[in-house]
This record gives C-alpha cells, structure tokens and sequence, in this order.
C-alpha cells in the first residue's frame, strides 16, 4: 500500500518506521520540520525547547527504543535536579530517569523520519475518498498528484473533525472525554545563566506551572529557560497578545525575586497537554482505508504517542483495529 501520514510528530514518526519495512509511505506536516510538540526554537548560543521539556519511558519496548536512541546519540539523560513546590517550600522531585532529544529535541523523530518522504510546509485542508484512492489537499500546494489507499491522521483531536469527516460516527463517543488544554510557553533568556541550581521545577503557581533550564541540555542555549503557564492561565489568556503574556511573565519573575530577563518570547501551543485517556491506543477502518493516532489517544507524553503510532502501523498491516 501506499500510506499517507498527516502530522509529523512522534506518532506519525512511530507509525512511518514501523510501517516502512512493508509499504510506502509518505509524511505531510504544516511545519518547516518534523517534532511537532518535541520541537526546539533556534537561539542565538544553541536551542530552546518550547514544547516537550523531556520524556520518559516505561513500557518495555518504548524503553528498549529509547536505549537504542541513546545508543545512536539522539537521546541523552536529563534532570538530575527537579523540584517541586508545596505552599512554601521545595523538595526534590520524584527521581524517574527523564531524557531529551540531543542535540536538539526532535532529534528521535527525525532518526525515525530518517528514510520516509518527508513533505514540510504542507498544510493538509481537505481529504477526499476517490475511485483511485485518497486524495489530498494543501493550503500552499493543491491537490497532491498521489492518491494514497490509506490515510493515517495523527492530528490533535479538536482538528480531527474539520479534517476528517469521513471518519466512523461510532469512533467519536469514545473520544467525548478527552481535552487538549492550551499552554503559553514563553522563552526566557538572562544574561548569564541564572542562579538556581536545579534542572527544572514544578512551580504549581497559579499563574506558571513550569520553570525548565537548558543549560545542563546538549546544544541548547545556556542562559535560556523554558516557563509553562498553568492550564487555567493559559485558558483565561487564551487569546492574549504574545506581548501581554510576556510582560505578565516578566512581573511573575521579577515577583519571584530573579534578575530581570534580557529576552522573553512567548509561544501559543493551542493544543498542549491532554485530560483523558481512549479505550485504544489506535483506531483503524480497513473498509475506508482511515486510520487515527496520536499522543491524546493514550494519555498524553513522548511515549503515548510513539505507542499509538506504533499500534496503527500495526493496524494498518494487518488490517484490523488494534
């Protein structure tokens, strides 16, 4: 078959290394680069990651994955001191072995994108079934000259339906409780490194949720910190101007009791964090040639995502739900 995969993030990129073995298969994503939300923002002295801050591993065979990532030097360990806050005071985070991408963090979906037709800046507006198989349209490209017999959606859940709506009626109840809140990422660089002595801290404030350097990151910017605004932050301000989100970070900052930032940015992730979890990892129909992955379908993370990827391969191939 000849397979085309919407989103190149972890999932799409699970999904097209477990498929390549056995058919064709071809990557779409609106982006200049693969990672989606494990992506790294250029920066004048390396990198900020924006997005994913880092990931773990539990099920064996995400683990044995990762290991074989470090292996090859596209994973590296990170956080050897995360905290977190409770009311007044700071303990030590839980001490679960967390990784990054290195040197950049979409580093292990670009090793599994390493091989497969990847078509950057190709934002996907309209799928339609033919007689010839799938056809594909983009904002910037038209209509794609392939016709594909199946398409893999790895897409966020809120934009499933404008995109696919030819996927099962039956599909959706099982979705009804999962949400995708919003997160305001917001680069902040000093100019010198700032003086905390921890990785990352899980700040639980009502307006930041996390605080992440990258100093201690292989080929990120050294005096450049990540700050994540809370869920419900991030839902009040939702269509806040990224300068009034950093103007309000700097005085959160500057309340914190931290030298006055020298550069901040913010970024909108309208689709961040998942609430929820769906009775399968994926979702296959063999009759329409459609099938669904993604992060949100398992509970979120770097993990969920190469998981739900790998389970609509597998679909895919052997023609049947996984």
């Amino acid at each position: 078959m000849h397979i085309a995969i919407i989103g190149a993030g972890m999932a799409g990129a699970s999904a097209a290394a477990h498929l390549r073995p056995h058919h064709q298969v071809s990557v779409f994503d609106k982006a200049r680069g693969p990672g989606g939300r494990m992506t790294t923002r250029r920066s004048g002295d390396g990198g900020i990651d924006l997005g994913a801050q880092y990931f773990t591993a539990h099920d064996p065979d995400f683990t044995a994955q990762v290991h074989e990532w470090q292996r090859q030097g596209h994973v590296s360990s990170w956080g050897q001191a995360i905290v977190a806050r409770e009311g007044d005071r700071w303990r030590t985070s839980s001490n679960q072995p967390r990784f990054v991408g290195s040197p950049r963090m979409h580093a292990p979906v670009r090793a599994l994108l390493a091989d497969t037709p990847l078509l950057n800046g190709h934002r996907i507006t309209q799928t339609a079934r033919e007689a010839g198989g799938w056809r594909l349209e983009s904002e910037a490209h038209g209509s794609h000259p392939q016709a594909f017999d199946a398409v893999l959606f790895t897409l966020p859940l809120p934009q499933l339906r404008e995109l696919a709506p030819a996927l099962p009626e039956s599909w959706w109840p099982a979705w009804s409780s999962i949400d995708m809140p919003p997160c305001w990422a917001v680069h902040v660089q000093w100019a010198e490194v700032a003086p905390e002595a921890w990785d990352g801290a899980f700040v639980n404030d009502p307006l930041v949720a996390w605080i992440g350097a990258h100093a201690n990151k292989t080929g990120r910017s050294a005096a450049s910190w990540a700050l994540h605004w809370s869920e419900a932050a991030s839902r009040e301000h939702l269509e806040a101007t990224p300068a009034d989100i950093t103007e309000r970070s700097r005085a959160w900052l500057l309340a914190q009791g931290w030298p006055q930032p020298q550069l901040l940015q913010a970024h909108r992730w309208r689709y961040a964090r998942v609430a929820g979890t769906a009775p399968q990892l994926a979702y296959h129909d063999r009759a329409l040639g459609l099938a669904v992955a993604g992060d949100w379908l398992a509970g979120g993370r770097v993990e969920g995502a190469w998981l739900s990827g790998r389970a609509a391969a597998l679909a895919l191939m052997n023609g049947n739900s996984p």
